[in-house]
């Protein structure tokens, strides 16, 4: 072996604090506030017209059914499925026969930290399946934020009111947001029933818009449209000619648009309008002088306008405007306030959530869904992985007993992100800072820890890699998995999917993840990676270690001709807090080594574990392994089902 050359020593430690913060993806209205403008003189417009209001609505008592069976009839399949083609991804379709192990085990790909339309960006399921299908991957696990799955009243991260007293305060801010040129546009505070309030005032003979789009502190308007409703108290203190006042929605991505509905209360009759494939409009008529408290669903206009083409339920808020509109004339209208209430809330939005899920999933055969939930609502985020993913997960204990919690019942508890989430530039001491708060836990007792991330808090997939080296090296044994934390849906190019083998249940995918018996795989490569050291498999540690030299195989297929395989040996020692890099080696191979797929390598015994990776031509990883262990010092710490005689 040769000494490894390619980390970088880290001399210096920080702090290392946990921060999530928002996903970064705002949404511009003024294409949709100038599409509002499809009426003249009060006349119906262009487009198609979707009946009266009312007509085809699925009826309150749908809406809110709380169990799983009334919410698969309402949101079950439907005929037709809108094409989802992705921004930069080129299908790559169903995988070619797997590499089969010498105990039958095959490998399944997983796709295992990937959020849409129950938390927040703009990712629809369908969207989300869709890229999984083209990617070659068998199974697909939901993730979605747990406090904004449940939407418990008590979460004060989730609105249910901002109240006009100011335009910013809670984490919301009111921004101006216009299209077009009016002789009078106001959105402004104004004294109003021993308070204050948002007046907004538009004046135009063409075209216009003006108003306010919310912006709000880690996404808080998003998450999903089941059992939420938008509204409040509005005056019409003036309106003359074809003038609006307008709440303006926006929702996930189905395609290459997200879908988008304006609410127009004004001059026009009461009725649906389909402005074109990703827009409509709902018209509910009003005259000067009155006061109305109008609550928008907007699930039951997504069904009624896009639900022939789309599981309506497959949505997320991801933008609102409160503004006014003319076309040729003025309105003059007072915003005490914005409710948001959420109608559906704890376990019983759990499972209408699932049900739209399992009717999404129906549509895209070729990819197998499997129930999971991100625990955001600790410092650090958790996956739980398993069937029994359906409880809200007590926190107050700390992290150690969030862990227990989820694997009380069989589930798996991965660890999430360990730079966190939020873009920063690159800085090599935060690798030893992430050992330094990771290690004495060691890792809260999680089975898994996201290593396979193209890019993640600012640090690269090497960081993430000699992160897990340096826990591996003091004698944490736990499992590294592929992920991508999207979150919009665009393209999968840069995703790393979990290779379980197995004999392809969930009971053999969950015993798989504990055992480490997964390889990290990027999107794209078609073949098989895989280890063993004395024909004991990948994950293993011997129940006997033994100072003798042992046979590592490496199986590899569809090797490209210009690639290499890297080994890796780390010593397993206690590093302390206070080192600055991991105890490892490297030997390199050639595809030409290996014959009949395979290769061996003779290494020392020890306490030590081995781990290999596919590197390109660039010198991009393709795939690594898990790695697989010729001695633990402690075997009092290493999961029951990695031991072997």
């Amino acid at each position: 072996t040769c000494e490894d050359s390619w980390l970088a020593a880290v001399e210096a430690s920080e702090e290392y604090g946990r921060m999530c913060g928002s996903h970064g993806e705002q949404i511009d209205l003024s294409a949709l506030q100038l599409s509002a403008l499809d009426l003249e003189s009060g006349s119906p417009g262009r487009g198609r017209r979707g009946g009266p209001r009312g007509a085809s609505r699925p009826t309150r008592r749908q809406v809110l059914g709380t169990t799983a069976v009334a919410a698969a009839a309402l949101f079950g399949p439907t005929s037709t499925r809108r094409a989802n083609a992705a921004e930069g991804t080129s299908p790559t379709g169903a995988r070619s026969a797997g590499l089969v192990l010498p105990d039958g085990s095959t490998s399944r790909r997983h796709a295992m930290h990937v959020h849409s339309s129950g938390s927040e960006g703009s990712g629809s399921l369908d969207g989300q399946l869709t890229l999984a299908e083209r990617s070659g991957c068998d199974f697909y696990w939901s993730t979605e934020h747990d406090w904004r799955v449940f939407a418990l009243p008590a979460d004060g991260r989730l609105p249910r009111v901002f109240r006009f007293t100011t335009l910013s305060s809670g984490g919301w801010h009111w921004q101006p947001a216009s299209r077009g040129t009016a002789a009078v546009s106001i959105a402004e505070l104004i004294p109003w029933a021993g308070s204050t309030a948002l007046n907004l005032q538009i004046q135009s003979s063409r075209a216009a818009t003006y108003g306010l789009s919310a912006v709000t502190s880690n996404n808080m308007l998003e998450g999903n449209v089941v059992g939420r409703q938008f509204g409040g108290p509005v005056t019409i203190r003036g309106l003359s000619g074809t003038a609006y006042y307008e709440i303006a929605l926006q929702f996930s991505r189905h395609g290459a648009n997200a879908l988008s509905i304006v609410y127009r209360f004004g001059p026009t009759p009461d009725q649906r309008v389909r402005v074109d494939a990703s827009t409509g409009h709902v018209y509910t008529q009003v005259t000067a002088g009155q006061t109305i408290t109008p609550m928008v669903t907007p699930l039951d206009d997504l069904q009624a306008f896009f639900g022939t083409e789309i599981v309506a339920g497959d949505n997320s808020v991801t933008a609102i405007n409160l503004q006014v509109s003319s076309v040729n004339g003025a309105i003059d209208v007072v915003v005490p306030r914005l409710d948001c209430p959420r109608n559906i809330v704890g376990q019983d939005a759990f499972d209408a959530l699932n049900a739209v899920f399992d009717a999404v999933a129906a549509a895209h055969p070729l990819v197998t869904r499997r129930v999971g939930l991100e625990i955001s609502g600790t410092y650090d985020h958790l996956n739980w992985f398993g069937p029994d993913a359906t409880n809200i997960v007590t926190v107050d204990g700390g992290l150690e007993q969030v862990v227990a919690q989820i694997k009380a019942g069989g589930s798996v508890a991965n660890y999430n992100h360990p730079y966190g989430t939020l873009p920063r530039p690159r800085d090599a001491r935060r690798i030893l800072a992430a050992f330094q708060y990771l290690c004495p836990s060691r890792v809260w007792g999680a089975d898994v820890l996201e290593l396979g991330y193209d890019a993640r808090g600012g640090m690269t997939l090497d960081d993430h890699l000699t992160l897990g080296d340096l826990l591996w090296c003091n004698g944490v044994v736990m499992t590294a998995n592929g992920v991508s934390d999207d979150h919009y849906g665009r393209t999968w190019s840069e995703t790393f999917l979990t290779q379980l083998w197995g004999a392809g249940t969930q009971a053999a995918e969950l015993q798989a993840l504990r055992a480490g018996r997964a390889t990290v795989t990027r999107v794209g490569y078609d073949g098989d990676l895989v280890v063993s050291l004395d024909g004991r498999p990948m994950g293993s540690v011997p129940v006997n270690s033994s100072r003798k030299p042992g046979e590592l195989t490496i199986t590899a297929t569809n090797l490209p001709s210009t690639s290499k395989i890297q080994v890796v040996q780390g010593q397993i020692v206690d590093l302390g807090l206070g080192r600055t890099a991991p105890s490892t080696s490297v030997v390199e191979l050639m595809p030409w080594q290996f014959v009949g797929g395979s290769a061996s390598l003779r290494v020392p015994g020890g306490n030590a574990y081995y781990r290999v990776a596919l590197v390109d031509a660039n010198g991009s990883i393709r795939s690594f392994t898990n790695p697989v262990w010729s001695g633990v010092p402690d075997l009092s710490v290493v999961p029951r089902e990695r031991l072997v005689g």
